[in-house]
């Protein structure tokens, strides 16, 4: 059995890991870059039909973008994934199957030859872990993953054996901890409010805006928290989803009114790079009555989200949702894994895109 890595190694993007063995063919995750001219998975066309199996870790473009291009060039498979992970794709597979129908989280299950197994990896809601045993071989794909959250539940990845195991490390070399990034963070938003009438912070649909909210109004600062329909229909459903959430979606959701042009203190809106006409707007009424924008994760190019830091309209601040080189280290020393290969980051890549596992 062998690893193939079509995407996601050394570099922030397109992630996409193919196992191939005797009896098995499939894929984790099918993600896109955000631009540029070769932003699909690095798949071979003709090898693209005998794949069985999509396994998703969850709904972000980097890791679900490419599933309408995998249909085009023959993919007539399943799609697995969490079922909150299927409800958030944009592009609907045609053959889908819960992870919750094939086992319960933590918990052994079966999938043809396969055995699964699979956790929550802390990053958003529905985003998972797994483990795969077959051919008498086994592998773990970390997903996304985070232990720090204090919004998504984690089950943490310990005591796990595997003869090759994939593991976030999007941060690379840095060495900020999840304590200093919230100081940096609860101090510059506190400058910026001093100084503006209010801060928008762009944020993914499904991701660290609850984290935010959570931090931000933990911390003390003195402000009116804001935000756009998805942002408060995420704060809504928390309270039905008690398995994905350590905190109590009410509580947030009493902190938080619809924007409406105009207010003064902290805006979320649900685009982290401000794609979307509607959150452009929003960051754009919000910087023109004298506010001003905070980035917290990555700013692709050629964005909105780029262009408004160009013109010192928006800050960048960033808010850890995934592992650094330090933390991928002890992740890998708390399990049994033969290989580690690093993934999600643009400096730390491998000497090789084929692993024979």
């Amino acid at each position: 059995m062998r690893l193939h890595i079509a995407g996601g190694c050394g570099e922030h993007g397109r992630n996409c890991f193919h196992v191939i063995g005797e009896s098995v063919d499939f894929l984790v995750d099918c993600g896109i870059m955000a631009a540029g001219h070769d932003v699909f998975p690095r798949l071979i066309p003709q090898e693209i039909p005998k794949i069985q199996t999509v396994f998703l870790t969850h709904s972000h473009a980097d890791h679900a973008g490419g599933l309408s291009w995998l249909y085009e060039h023959g993919f007539c498979g399943d799609v697995i994934a969490s079922e909150h992970t299927l409800v958030q794709l944009q592009f609907k597979p045609k053959k889908a199957i819960t992870l919750e129908s094939i086992c319960p989280c933590g918990k052994d299950g079966l999938y043809h030859s396969i055995k699964i197994k699979w956790g929550k990896s802390g990053h958003c809601l529905g985003s998972v872990w797994y483990r795969f045993e077959t051919e008498g071989r086994s592998i773990l794909f970390s997903g996304d993953y985070v232990e720090t959250s204090p919004v998504y539940r984690v089950d943490p990845i310990r005591n796990q054996q595997a003869d090759l195991a994939v593991l976030d490390c999007a941060y690379g070399k840095s060495a900020l901890t999840y304590n200093q990034a919230c100081g940096e963070l609860i101090c510059t938003v506190g400058q910026l409010l001093e100084k503006y009438k209010a801060v928008v912070l762009p944020v993914p649909k499904h991701g660290r805006g609850l984290d935010l909210l959570y931090v931000l109004q933990s911390s003390g600062i003195i402000a009116d928290f804001y935000g756009d329909v998805r942002f408060i229909s995420q704060l809504k459903n928390m309270q039905y989803l008690p398995e994905w959430y350590y905190t109590d979606g009410k509580m947030l959701l009493q902190m938080v009114r619809p924007y409406v042009n105009g207010v003064r203190g902290i805006v979320f809106a649900s685009d982290p790079q401000l794609r979307s006409l509607e959150t452009f707007k929003i960051a754009l009424e919000v910087i023109k009555d004298g506010g001003m924008g905070l980035m917290t994760g990555t700013v692709d190019k050629g964005t909105n989200s780029e262009s408004l830091i160009n013109m010192g309209k928006m800050l960048l601040c960033r808010y850890p949702v995934h592992l650094n080189f330090a933390q991928y280290e002890n992740l890998a020393r708390e399990n049994e894994f033969a290989v580690t290969v690093p993934y999600h980051s643009a400096e730390m890549g491998c000497d090789k895109a084929v692993f024979e596992i």
